[in-house]
């Protein structure tokens, strides 16, 4: 299994939470949606779903970079690449898997509470807030450019990474590439900023999320502007 770098800390995530397995049979619940949906509470339940699938999505997308990209070119018997390749490549997803397995947990806290709670805000704010989240995905974004060349320039000088890569997305049942893979932390804060702009629509004045729902919304509106 391939193991977190000091980084580790980074959302305090236990290393067994990234084995493939207990993180496949974790995935978030859906809420149950009333059969009315003219009401705010229906809409704020149906945009907590969407929040929920689409997290879900994110992290496989994210185990399968480091699992079956990383965590195979790592471990073949006759390296594909070299080690300081694979990190140029892979650089930092270990710890962004990190974070979204710890702001998994805080969400599957939020639904199991939300009947009594309707509290979502303050889970962004906390999460999304922490200088090492902020330094990670920062450090990710600043990289891309750099990994995109990597896998580029390899699958022409190596036939085996580029087969690798044919393969892999073969195998996959959306039929997404590396590059599709590589490029959904980049996009990750603009769709949380969309979930949330309709999470504070449906959020009326008064009700004591609203504040924290703001709140999130700025945190998540500065780290995209990073």
């Amino acid at each position: 299994m391939p193991r977190l770098s000091e980084e580790e800390s980074v959302g305090s995530v236990p290393s067994f939470l990234l084995t493939p397995s207990e993180t496949n049979d974790q995935s978030l619940p859906s809420l149950t949606v009333p059969s009315s949906f003219k009401n705010k509470k229906a809409k704020r339940r149906c945009i907590i779903n969407s929040l929920v699938e689409s997290e879900n999505g994110y992290i496989a997308s994210l185990q399968k970079l480091v699992y079956e990209y990383k965590g195979y070119l790592e471990t073949t018997s006759t390296p594909i690449l070299s080690a300081s390749k694979v990190e140029t490549l892979f650089y930092r997803v270990t710890e962004l898997l990190a974070c979204h397995l710890q702001f998994r947990e805080n969400l599957r806290s939020v639904i199991e509470n939300w009947e009594q709670e309707e509290r979502i805000g303050e889970v962004f704010v906390t999460s999304f807030s922490n200088p090492m989240v902020l330094e990670t995905y920062a450090a990710y974004i600043n990289n891309f450019n750099n990994a995109m060349e990597v896998a580029k320039s390899e699958a022409k000088r190596k036939s085996a990474f580029a087969d690798f890569l044919k393969v892999k997305q073969l195998q996959s049942l959306d039929r997404l590439n590396l590059f599709g893979l590589m490029v959904k932390p980049i996009q990750r804060f603009p769709q949380f900023i969309m979930l949330v702009q309709d999470l504070l629509k449906e959020t009326p004045p008064g009700h004591k999320d609203r504040m924290h729902i703001q709140q999130a919304l700025t945190t998540l509106e500065c780290l995209t502007g990073m």
